[in-house]
């Protein structure tokens, strides 16, 4: 309950800062948004097949990925090594849910929650959750790259 209320207060506050701008900011229509989460559904999928390289594609060249506490891994070849470590593992459940997701011009900012279902090499069970922050931008190809995606625990 109070991680939803830091969420949708970070929201706000996303809100007020790009509306700071006056009229030179303005919202993009609902398309935008929906490419976006389909972005996200798409993050979701391959980290679910464990596809080290096409997970790093959805990055811009110079995007980071970080779990709270951890030293972010940056660019497309770090992200797809740092997925590539984990090839031994098998993912049973992976599910990203945006709770919000605002898009201001060729940004976007989607706040929510994960849930992770993995097996071990070793045959462990493990199951993570927790809030994700992703910010994302519009490439010159009309692409959708994630910018940084930052997850926390509870």
């Amino acid at each position: 309950m109070l991680r939803r209320f830091y969420v949708h207060l970070v929201m706000g506050i996303v809100l007020g800062l790009s509306s700071f701008g006056g009229g030179a900011t303005t919202q993009t229509n609902s398309a935008d948004q929906t490419q976006v989460e389909a972005r996200l559904r798409q993050f979701d999928e391959l980290v679910h097949a464990l596809d080290a390289k096409a997970i790093a594609g959805l990055f811009d060249p110079d995007g980071e990925i970080q779990h709270e506490h951890q030293t972010p891994t940056r660019g497309r070849e770090g992200i797809e090594s740092l997925y590539s470590s984990f090839s031994g593992y098998q993912i049973l459940e992976n599910d990203t849910t945006p709770i919000g997701t605002l898009v201001y011009g060729n940004l976007a900012v989607q706040v929510g929650s994960y849930h992770q279902k993995v097996k071990t090499p070793a045959g462990a069970l493990v199951e993570v959750s927790g809030s994700f922050q992703a910010d994302w931008m519009r490439s010159g190809s009309k692409d959708w790259l994630i910018k940084r995606m930052a997850t926390t625990s509870p």
